[in-house]
């Protein structure tokens, strides 16, 4: 690896490493009774602008890929069988590459914790984590 793209890793790594400050150090929001937070993951894919969005549990092991036995099934020639793993834990999600072939990208690493409004991407689809708000009544 080059130094210039040596240092374009290391910026990156700095700027994840700011947001991550800063997430960790919001305040708490308090929501009204009967609204809860539920976090999704909102799949789109960059060549048809299809977006589906799954709803995650929290401890609950999600497998991403093309395999119709997936937990989220991928459209995408790019996206590998089993292509990666999603699992929500305490308002973060972990997420670990799965031996896929072509990957799946956030910064350089093979498994990472990512906050919400991250975006990961595998073959030609994006992956969106997302904190929404719904009434239960």
């Amino acid at each position: 690896m080059d130094n210039k793209n040596l240092n374009q890793n290391e910026d990156q790594q700095e700027n994840l490493n700011q947001d991550l400050e800063q997430n960790i150090n919001q305040e708490p929001v308090y929501l009204p009774v009967g609204v809860e937070e539920k976090f999704v993951i909102v799949v789109k894919n960059k060549e048809t602008g299809l977006e589906t969005i799954y709803p995650l549990e929290e401890d609950k092991e999600i497998i991403v890929g093309a395999n119709p036995d997936s937990s989220v099934c991928v459209e995408d020639p790019y996206i590998s069988s089993k292509h990666f793993s999603l699992k929500l834990k305490d308002g973060k999600v972990e997420v670990e590459d799965l031996q896929s072939t072509n990957g799946t990208y956030l910064l350089l690493n093979k498994s990472a914790t990512i906050f919400p409004e991250r975006v990961l991407l595998a073959g030609k689809t994006t992956f969106k984590f997302e904190k929404r708000i719904s009434n239960e009544s």
